[in-house]
């Protein structure tokens, strides 16, 4: 059946038909079944306002050959897939995988026994909740300590405060407050909670841009999932292993705790940077390898001043002088 002109020009009606063009099947299996035919409006609109168009119209004529066609098809592909990877369901299920896979290799290279398992998909200890995305048995036993890991890798979430919000407020969810619910929900001792440093809300930017503790709530890490960096997630997981091994339960003081996280995030950071330059610059290798020594063994010494910390609760301040400004310290 051919398409007709309603009476008085107020409408054109078009028969049901099949389109078997790959990129229309991509565009339209991308959106939920009641936005299509709006979408398929929109899209009519569009294609006659630019067929009318005659830079438009001689651009397509331009690019009919096959190797035109297949081109722009392709490109309109790729912005359709990369709008996809940048939607929250697709990124947050990448995103977990990720974050797991990121932890098995940390376990693997550093010979840890722990399990690391994503169970986002099933509910919890509390009936129908699903909070806590991967959960890390620590070591074995029946009585091994539990690490939960909540991915938010959109900007749905903010950090929220407990004095602020108020402890019964709860009509949003908050950085706090699920890290306190995934605890629950997986029976863990400790939780951690991962953002993405290109899509977090701009009030998690601002408390942490590596690694941050919140006192007896749990570790706020922030990734760059673009580029693979996990650092500072891998940083947030060995902490809270060794906080929930220590045999002497001592009590932590959040404010030495996240300024040695912040030095041993510089020095890493440090590290990593002469690394690149080092790739980069073979001139200048034998300066730059002794550079990268100095801010590695400044890292070690930083990690092991914060395991001590972890174990005896104290550092006292002959060894902070020494570790957070060695150029006055005593030889």
């Amino acid at each position: 059946m051919p398409i007709r002109i309603i009476e008085s020009d107020t409408a054109v009606s078009i028969p049901a038909f099949t389109n078997t063009n790959p990129l229309v099947i991509d565009f339209f299996s991308g959106l939920p079944e009641s936005q299509r035919d709006a979408a398929l409006e929109r899209a009519l609109a569009i294609g006659v306002m630019a067929l009318r168009h005659d830079k438009i119209a001689a651009f397509l004529a331009s690019t009919e050959s096959e190797l035109g066609v297949h081109l722009e098809a392709l490109k309109s592909l790729f912005v359709t897939n990369q709008m996809r990877r940048q939607s929250a369901p697709v990124k947050g299920e990448e995103g977990e995988t990720s974050v797991a896979n990121a932890m098995v290799t940390f376990t693997e290279v550093r010979q840890i026994k722990d399990e690391v398992q994503l169970v986002g998909r099933t509910a919890g200890a509390i009936k129908g909740n699903k909070t806590g995305d991967i959960v890390v048995t620590v070591g074995d036993g029946e009585d091994a300590p539990v690490i939960v890991v909540e991915c938010k890798l959109d900007k749905s979430i903010r950090l929220g405060n407990p004095a602020a919000d108020g402890l019964t407020r709860g009509k949003s969810d908050t950085a706090w407050s699920q890290l306190i619910e995934a605890k629950a929900n997986r029976q863990a001792d400790e939780a951690i909670m991962v953002f993405s440093a290109d899509s977090a809300d701009r009030t998690i930017g601002a408390f942490t841009d590596s690694v941050r503790y919140i006192d007896g709530v749990g570790f706020i890490a922030l990734v760059d999932i673009v580029r693979g960096d996990f650092r500072s997630l891998l940083i947030a997981y060995e902490l809270a292993r060794e906080k929930v091994l220590a045999k002497r339960k001592v009590p932590i003081d959040s404010e030495v705790l996240n300024t040695l996280v912040s030095k041993l995030c510089a020095d890493l950071q440090l590290a990593s940077q002469i690394k690149q330059h080092l790739e980069s610059a073979a001139s200048s290798l034998a300066a730059a390898g002794e550079q990268v020594d100095r801010a590695l063994g400044a890292a070690t010494a930083t990690r092991d001043a914060l395991l001590k910390y972890l174990q005896q609760g104290r550092l006292d301040n002959s060894q902070l002088l020494k570790l957070l400004v060695p150029h006055k310290a005593l030889p």
